[in-house]
């Protein structure tokens, strides 16, 4: 999906940026595959370490562009800044990932998650739902 797709009518997205073919997302750069769009978030509470830490990473991996909340000196790909990489990352998402189930379930607690969702998917599928 290119990259003005994903950010329509954005005007930090130069024309040669508006081009760029995103394959996919991530905030981990231990997951950043060639074509990536790298969201160097800030670290949840409870960690001192900031996406900006592993850009260098993310790009050795294949970025072709970075979502950070300030200037990254001396990077080789395009950077988009916002005020709120978290958010602008959701907002990407919800487009690259245009597909959403009506309903989902979720399932919590300390035992029999997994028996539980395994007899819910067979439950439903028995049923005619996709699962």
């Amino acid at each position: 999906m290119r990259l003005d797709a994903l950010l329509p009518n954005d005007k930090r997205l130069s024309p040669a940026m508006a081009t760029i073919d995103i394959r996919g997302l991530s905030a981990d750069s231990r997951k950043v595959k060639s074509g990536y769009l790298f969201a160097a978030l800030a670290g949840v509470s409870g960690v001192s370490a900031h996406g900006r830490d592993f850009i260098p990473e993310a790009v050795a991996q294949g970025a072709a562009v970075i979502l950070s909340d300030s200037e990254v000196p001396s990077i080789q790909v395009p950077l988009i800044i916002a005020d709120n990489p978290r958010q602008e990352l959701a907002y990407m998402a919800s487009r690259f990932f245009d597909y959403r189930p009506e309903n989902f379930a979720c399932i919590t607690g300390t035992n029999g998650k997994t028996s539980t969702a395994n007899f819910l998917r067979q439950l439903w599928g028995a049923c005619g739902y996709a699962a």
